[in-house]
């Protein structure tokens, strides 16, 4: 069956979760015809992320475990890694995600390791002092912005200094690696930070085709990550001094060194790192979903795609914009003003995140299954935009197996900052299909 078969689907039929088997996982093991048993690898966090799985490992694996009959594992919305953080180098995994952020960090758990000759935090930062000492005094001659923040005491003055940074954004450099400096200086890292970014920027290119490059980049994603005063580590808006509590939140993360926040975390990564390389071949793709499935055959597809109507390509462009290095055009209002989080213009839009759409790119994630003879896991919400009841009727309905398990597991979600910082207490279902 093809995808263009969902035209015979019945549009508006659904069903409870009471009226739908559950096959328990003695059930579905009973076929099972490989031995591995997967188990859950501490690994380093670089980012905050949205929906992140990291305390929901624990019954993602198992189910990995009760469906695995050998082949790949293809994380299909790979996002932060998590999953190839945890499971690391026990089957050969194919990490996947539209944006090219995640491969970054999917690329570094699956593939990264300390090989003998592997720099020093401590080298890198030499020669990114070289090019951050160059640019700082371009910056204070050409632009007078030499801000020495211990002497801010008001919001007031914060305020006048940063806007007088955003003002970078009109302006043209003479020197290669200024994206930061030029797009983001006083909104969520200050001019003198924006600086180091594209310094330790144009250092990670200098080991592009060096297996650490991966583990530069990842020590930089998490420095960029902590000296930012956003709100759950989103980058929909960047915050102001508007409380005295932001106003002294905000001057204590202008105060962090992004050197400093950089040569921690890779410290701590070398002492992480394995000591060989991974002994699979594992593949990192920025495909489209669909794409990605026509791609992979049989093993083990896990999906976890959007669950709210939230854009990752809106809440994480910031990360996408420092891995592809682009300078892309930045969207305006009908003003002619740059949208406050400087979206990049022509972001990528998720069918999953959007009402109208979610439905049909569900079909075309089970057709995508069927097709390439994958067995699946799935996680979903019961807070998504397609009600559970109905997509596991969409499963049953297109998978056509008997051997379909629904598992429902209590958990909370974060509010990353929003909302109050109130987490919300969710159902999470984990959905599993057998073909072969």
């Amino acid at each position: 069956m093809h995808f263009d078969d969902t035209k015979n689907l019945n549009k508006n039929s659904s069903a409870s979760l009471s009226h739908i088997p559950s096959i328990h996982s003695t059930t579905s093991k009973k076929n099972k015809t490989t031995s591995v048993n997967f188990s859950k690898r501490e690994h380093p966090k670089f980012i905050g992320y949205m929906g992140c799985k990291t305390k929901l490992l624990d019954p993602i694996i198992q189910a990995l475990n009760d469906v695995y009959q050998g082949g790949a594992i293809c994380d299909l919305f790979s996002g932060s890694g998590t999953l190839a953080g945890a499971l690391g180098n026990q089957c050969q995994m194919i990490a996947n995600d539209i944006q090219h952020y995640s491969t970054i960090l999917s690329d570094f758990y699956l593939n990264a390791w300390r090989y003998p000759s592997i720099p020093s935090a401590e080298k890198i930062i030499h020669e990114t002092e070289e090019i951050v000492k160059k640019n700082l005094n371009c910056l204070c001659k050409k632009f007078g912005l030499k801000v020495d923040y211990t002497n801010i005491n008001s919001a007031e003055q914060l305020l006048k200094i940063e806007e007088k940074q955003r003002l970078l954004i009109h302006e043209s450099f003479d020197h290669e690696y200024h994206l930061f400096l030029k797009y983001f200086s006083g909104t969520w890292w200050s001019a003198e930070q924006c600086v180091w970014i594209d310094a330790i920027r144009a250092v990670v290119d200098q080991y592009q085709h060096q297996p650490c490059f991966d583990v530069i980049f990842c020590a930089l994603l998490f420095a960029i990550t902590y000296a930012n005063p956003g709100i759950g580590h989103r980058y929909s808006f960047y915050r102001e001094p508007s409380s005295d509590i932001a106003f002294k939140e905000m001057i204590a993360c202008r105060k962090r060194s992004i050197a400093d926040l950089f040569i921690k975390k890779y410290n701590q990564i070398l002492i992480w790192l394995p000591p060989h390389p991974s002994s699979h071949k594992n593949i990192i793709t920025t495909l489209d979903y669909y794409e990605c499935l026509q791609t992979f055959k049989g093993g083990v597809v896990y999906a976890d795609p959007p669950y709210s109507a939230s854009q990752y390509s809106n809440s994480y462009h910031i990360l996408e914009t420092l891995v592809r290095y682009d300078y892309p055009a930045i969207q305006k209002k009908k003003d002619g003003r740059f949208t406050k989080a400087r979206y990049r213009q022509n972001k990528h839009r998720s069918p999953f995140a959007l009402k109208s759409q979610v439905k049909t790119a569900f079909q075309k994630l089970f057709f995508g299954v069927l097709n390439n003879g994958s067995d699946l896991v799935l996680s979903y919400s019961n807070t998504g935009l397609l009600p559970i009841d109905e997509l596991i009727h969409l499963a049953r309905q297109i998978l056509n197996t008997a051997c379909i398990e629904v598992r429902e597991l209590k958990h909370t979600h974060s509010a990353m900052g929003f909302n109050g910082g109130k987490p919300k207490k969710v159902k999470e279902y984990l959905i599993l299909s057998r073909q072969r």
